[in-house]
């Protein structure tokens, strides 16, 4: 393949603070691309990474978030109230004891994403919102259908 088709790969690793974030990009043939500073808000994530090709970015955080996580998580899977999150976990956890904290991890790591989204975009948190979602999508197309139906139709004067 030639140096002109080949597509550029990119490793972003990230080390997230509460405000601002390192970042050092990395070629695929592990050259420091670029190093930098960004504002950890969603703006200044959309700002750098929102025009990038879909990259691998590997994040560094704080120990004691990642902890208190994987606590969410496990507390979830175990003794938690139902919800979609939960039902997804029981679905994955297997029967040894590797799967199991896999999943929990995997569990930790969709409820940052949640949480993220939630805060983003100000949100309230729904346990079953794809769920929900699906009852307000039929309830809408029903109003729709009774708002066409009871048009008026056009006076003559």
């Amino acid at each position: 393949m030639s140096e002109s088709n080949r597509v550029q790969s990119f490793v972003v690793g990230m080390d997230v603070g509460d405000r601002k974030s390192e970042l050092c990009v990395v070629d695929g043939e592990g050259k420091i691309v670029e190093t930098g500073t960004i504002m950890t808000e969603a703006e200044g994530m959309e700002a750098r990474f929102g025009t990038m090709a879909p990259t691998r970015i590997v994040l560094e955080g704080d120990r004691y978030l990642r902890s208190t996580l994987v606590q969410c998580a496990h507390y979830i899977l175990s003794r938690g109230p139902d919800s979609e999150l939960k039902r997804w976990g029981e679905a994955h956890v297997g029967t040894n004891a590797n799967q199991r904290k896999r999943t929990i991890v995997a569990m930790a790591r969709k409820l940052a994403v949640l949480m993220h989204h939630l805060w983003a975009t100000g949100e309230v948190y729904d346990p079953f919102y794809h769920t929900h979602r699906e009852e307000r999508k039929a309830a809408l197309e029903a109003w729709k259908a009774t708002q066409e139906s009871v048009k008026e139709p056009a006076m003559s004067t």
